[in-house]
């Protein structure tokens, strides 16, 4: 049974952005390894994926830094932009059909349903690639507006699940 202990934060801290001042990265560096030993954690898994660090303009997060450095397993799980279009996700097909209709709010009311739609298949993907490898404990690093509907998911799943931080500030 994968037990999981969540951290919801912004992306900018995630990936230790140059926006975020160098207190804050490593007061967040500081708490990730606090949590490793905390919960005996094995693996770190992140939605993030390459064209996430590249927009960030890094090339790895705080966390997979430091799970290369403790010779952890790390694994980024979110969708790539390749998947994200196969499966007709963010500015896809379905979100094109707000000019075929031709709404009174200029389709913000359906753009917003079809965000709500897109984070809830990718969190169900999540899950799926995290259950797919069996190592745990796992710490999942996540964009805080994908913490409650993430554990929410994992309970409904019937297995054991933590939320260190629903969205972690330094």
């Amino acid at each position: 049974m994968t037990h999981i202990v969540i951290v919801g934060t912004s992306h900018p801290l995630q990936c230790g952005h140059s926006s975020v001042s160098p207190e804050n990265i490593g007061s967040f560096e500081a708490e990730v390894r606090l949590l490793l030993q905390k919960h005996q954690i094995v693996r770190i898994t992140e939605e993030m994926d390459a064209d996430g660090l590249a927009r960030h303009k890094v090339t790895e997060t705080i966390a997979e830094r430091v799970a290369k450095e403790l010779g952890l397993e790390h694994q980024h799980l979110d969708l790539t932009r390749c998947e994200r279009t196969a499966l007709g996700l963010h500015d896809g097909p379905l979100f094109t059909i707000i000019d075929l209709y031709n709404p009174s709010d200029s389709g913000k009311s359906f753009r917003d349903a079809l965000s709500i739609l897109e984070a809830e298949i990718r969190e169900r993907i999540w899950v799926h690639r995290i259950l797919a490898t069996k190592s745990s404990p796992v710490l999942f690093i996540c964009g805080a507006s994908h913490v409650e509907p993430l554990a929410r998911l994992w309970k409904l799943l019937g297995m054991p699940c933590d939320v260190a931080h629903y969205d972690y500030s330094a």
